[in-house]
């Protein structure tokens, strides 16, 4: 007895010992932990806490308290039912299931012993001779033979009848013995309308804001247009001083602009159309910045042919170091006055597309609506073929 009563004492000595241990705090303060750096780990303050003057607070560690992926893994194989099982899992109380388990479960049929109950109790009544066919409603679609009749005559209505359940289409889905020999006769459908000249070719399409159908190819055609019209204004900033440069840039505008002109030659797009005018304004101030820089060269080459006169013979030297100045502007003059002519075949094309007949001259606003070499738009092609004629003078008087 005194062995036990010393072990029952030691047990709760060590119990109390293990209730008065303190619990174990995390290394690294919530401060350090939300900003995820290093701690100090003072208890009474770490570094970092007392450099900026907050509280620094330790929690309780939850090492050894939470399973590991190895413990949950095995947890889940102890769980995890045999090869011949099915986990069933039980249906909660607030589930659809379940409130219709209890609800069935609730109605008492005890009472509900024979057919005749059940008709009583459904609320279904037929007098006495009635049989289901007369009870059921006539159907004009359904044509019952002679043969049926006379199996109805001859049967006897010994057993109650039971209401069968109607299908989607009226008709009852149960067997009954009346109709066990019947003849169904379907009526012949209406095909009359088959007959009917239907034009199926004509495929409707929905109109954008009730004028015209859409065209991806005018909106692949605006966007491009936008893209070369910013491209063009970024190098209108940029004030080119070489005329060379400014040339290339000419050429490959009007190169681009004419696909798009050909693009459009067909639907002539309103938006496409106006896009393309401002893309011509562009190459008219590049014109200008051209003709700007070949008079700057002019004088530049003119200045450097007097200096080296006397030190370089005529036509000797490499590239265009060598040529002499009225060379260099002759054919700086030429590649100009060759994109004129282009600018101007441009523009021609464009007068063309702003002539509307037919459907596309239909689709204008009223007063827009004009067949003739002014079209829509002719004030700005006009004002377009003055600028263009007025750099053509100004060039070759260079």
């Amino acid at each position: 007895m005194q062995s036990l009563s010393q072990s029952l004492d030691k047990n709760t000595k060590n119990d109390d010992h293990r209730r008065r241990r303190p619990a174990r705090l995390r290394n690294a303060c919530n401060a350090c932990c939300t900003a995820k750096v290093k701690c100090s780990g003072e208890r009474t303050g770490c570094a970092r806490c007392r450099a900026n003057g907050g509280s620094c607070l330790y929690v309780e560690s939850r090492a050894g308290k939470v399973p590991g992926i190895r413990a949950k893994r095995k947890q889940s194989q102890t769980q995890a039912p045999g090869p011949g099982q099915v986990a069933i899992t039980p249906c909660s109380e607030t589930s659809p299931l379940a409130k219709g388990n209890a609800q069935v479960a609730d109605i008492d049929f005890s009472g509900v012993t024979s057919t005749t109950d059940l008709l009583s109790w459904s609320g279904w009544s037929f007098e006495g001779g009635v049989s289901i066919d007369e009870a059921l409603p006539p159907d004009d679609s359904v044509v019952v033979g002679p043969n049926s009749r006379d199996n109805d005559s001859s049967t006897t209505h010994d057993s109650p009848s039971v209401p069968s359940r109607a299908g989607s289409h009226g008709m009852p889905m149960g067997h009954h013995a009346s109709l066990g020999d019947s003849e169904l006769n379907f009526a012949t459908p209406d095909t009359s309308i088959l007959d009917q000249n239907l034009d199926v070719s004509k495929v409707l399409k929905p109109l954008s804001l009730g004028t015209r159908p859409r065209d991806e190819e005018d909106s692949q055609c605006f966007l491009e247009c936008c893209h070369l019209l910013r491209d063009l204004e970024d190098i209108i900033k940029g004030e080119l001083r070489i005329s060379k440069v400014a040339l290339w840039y000419i050429k490959q505008a009007l190169d681009q602009g004419s696909k798009l002109i050909e693009q459009q030659q067909e639907s002539k797009n309103l938006r496409c159309r106006m896009l393309l005018d401002t893309l011509m304004y562009q190459v008219v101030e590049l014109f200008e910045m051209c003709l700007s820089a070949s008079v700057v060269d002019k004088d530049r080459l003119r200045k450097r042919a007097t200096a080296t006169s006397g030190l370089l013979l005529s036509g000797v030297g490499l590239g265009d170091y060598g040529m002499e100045a009225q060379e260099q502007l002759a054919i700086s003059t030429q590649a100009a006055q060759r994109e004129i002519l282009h600018a101007n075949g441009v523009l021609d094309k464009l007068k063309e597309m702003a002539i509307f007949t037919g459907k596309a001259a239909c689709d204008l606003p009223h007063g827009l609506n004009r067949v003739g070499r002014g079209g829509a738009g002719g004030d700005y092609h006009a004002d377009l073929q003055f600028r263009l004629d007025d750099l053509a003078t100004r060039i070759a008087a260079i």
